[in-house]
């Protein structure tokens, strides 16, 4: 999907951009967001793990390893979907971030259920749900689980069906589903949404 690029884009503006001292330069996550665009998980996998080894302890909650932990997540995803990496590889890669914290790109809030597209889950806005997949649509990474930290008001998402969003959690669990399309199942915990028009403080 061409909204993929666009995304990754303005994820980048947002790395470039944060509060915190930056840990990886604005040349190498030029380069990173250069590669995660062409869906080249092989390639990106040890420049993310790299990455993610740079940022300080203190650190590890920071905006910039938020994005980065869900880059390197959905690397793993796209490596086991392709058969790279077994089921048990790639969880044993990505079971440690559970209990810390994941920034999501923007993606569309819809009221029906589409592909990478943030909907309710069985009908309750209290809970969201993605379909998260390639460009293409065709592999699947995962289904993602959103439980939000304070209760949506319908009438504001109503108003909000459309924008663009991005989420801010506590990974509570990762694990993994399906044999023939292996794919991750992620829970999000104490969620807070950040729309375009209303950036997160």
């Amino acid at each position: 999907m061409k909204k993929a690029i666009i995304l990754s884009l303005l994820l980048f503006v947002f790395i470039v951009r944060a509060k915190a001292q930056s840990t990886i330069s604005q040349q190498e996550f030029g380069d990173l967001i250069a590669v995660l665009n062409k869906e080249d998980w092989e390639k990106v996998d040890p420049v993310l793990k790299d990455y993610l080894d740079r940022i300080p302890k203190q650190n590890v909650n920071d905006g910039q390893a938020a994005i980065l932990r869900y880059m390197y997540i959905t690397a793993q995803s796209g490596l086991m979907y392709s058969k790279k990496l077994s089921k048990d590889e790639a969880l044993k890669k990505v079971k440690k971030f559970e209990g810390l914290t994941i920034l999501r790109p923007w993606n569309t809030l819809s009221s029906k259920q589409r592909l990478n597209m943030l909907s309710p889950h069985n009908n309750t806005i209290d809970t969201l749900f993605i379909t998260q997949t390639n460009k293409a649509g065709t592999d699947l990474y995962s289904f993602e689980y959103i439980a939000l930290a304070e209760k949506l008001d319908k009438d504001h998402f109503d108003k909000m069906t459309g924008s663009l969003c991005r989420v801010l959690g506590t990974i509570n669990s990762i694990t993994v589903e399906g044999n023939m399309f292996p794919r991750f199942k992620m829970k999000i915990s104490d969620a807070k949404l950040e729309f375009k028009e209303a950036p997160m403080k």
